[in-house]
């Protein structure tokens, strides 16, 4: 029975991951292809690249090499890199990511949309591209390129955030559309790619935001009932000493929504005025109340 269910878990992962592969190589797609590939905005990576393949053959070659050829292979030998490095359920995932973002690329090239404005080009662009990454990479897998050596590079050092390690790699094919294009529409990259990067943060970290509330008070009993019984909420008491005093009291810790920060604040002045009340973002929580575990 256990067997099954671990199963079925498994299955319902797999077809998540996928969904968001999906979903994250189209969004990523239709941001190439309608804000960023037709007003010259280079993006960085292979994508990046095949902007600047496009933009070259044209002036150059009697034939122009479109953006989602040139993105299916340029990864070729990246995707064998990954089967070494990584293994083959990463590549398997990131083939199948590969492949469809040239699919999109094929299908949305035609989406070229201008607003006349290229500040909301940029941003809307971001937004999306940001929004497609983050998916993919919460899929456990890459679109491929300087997103796959990103990738790379995060898995021998944890450390290092794989959308901020994108920033600093495509800065270099973004410098390079500066001799292709001119330094106004590079700069506007700079902030395209940053706003991809923050984006995918985002995405990468959940938008479950919470507040921590620390509160130090002689009457931590009173407090620590009455956010109990009002809020529902479970509080912690940790052992502290006012360094000024010697005095040992009770620290009390809670992670409220952000909507019920105000009763707490409330709570606090009518119960004592006099309490040092710190709060804090939190922008995960895990746990009952909250958002439940989950292996995907």
């Amino acid at each position: 029975m256990a067997k099954d269910r671990k199963r079925a878990a498994s299955r319902g992962k797999a077809v998540l991951d996928m969904g968001k592969i999906t979903a994250g190589t189209f969004l990523l797609a239709a941001a190439l292809n309608i804000f960023f590939e037709p007003h010259g905005i280079i993006t960085g990576g292979v994508t990046g690249i095949g902007i600047l393949l496009k933009e070259l053959s044209e002036r150059f070659l009697p034939v122009s090499i479109p953006l989602y050829l040139s993105n299916f292979v340029i990864n070729i030998p990246l995707l064998i890199i990954a089967l070494v490095i990584k293994g083959r359920a990463f590549l398997g995932r990131t083939c199948v990511a590969t492949i469809l973002l040239s699919l999109f690329l094929f299908l949305t090239q035609k989406w070229a949309y201008d607003s006349g404005d290229m500040i909301l080009n940029i941003l809307y662009g971001g937004i999306l591209s940001g929004a497609g990454i983050g998916l993919v990479f919460t899929a456990s897998a890459t679109t491929g390129g300087t997103d796959l050596i990103a990738a790379i590079i995060s898995h021998y050092h944890s450390h290092l955030s794989i959308p901020y390690l994108l920033f600093f790699v495509d800065a270099v094919i973004v410098l390079s559309g500066i001799f292709v294009f001119d330094v106004s529409k590079a700069m506007y990259a700079v902030v395209g790619i940053f706003l991809t990067s923050h984006m995918a943060n985002r995405v990468m970290e959940g938008f479950h935001y919470s507040k921590a509330i620390f509160i130090i008070s002689d009457c931590w009993e009173v407090l620590a009932d009455t956010i109990l019984k009002e809020l529902q909420r479970g509080v912690t008491g940790l052992s502290s000493q006012g360094m000024y005093t010697r005095k040992d009291r009770k620290m009390l810790f809670c992670v409220v929504s952000s909507k019920e920060i105000v009763r707490i604040k409330e709570i606090v002045a009518q119960k004592d005025a006099g309490a040092f009340l710190i709060v804090t973002d939190v922008r995960e929580v895990f746990g009952e109340g909250f958002v439940e575990y989950s292996n995907s």
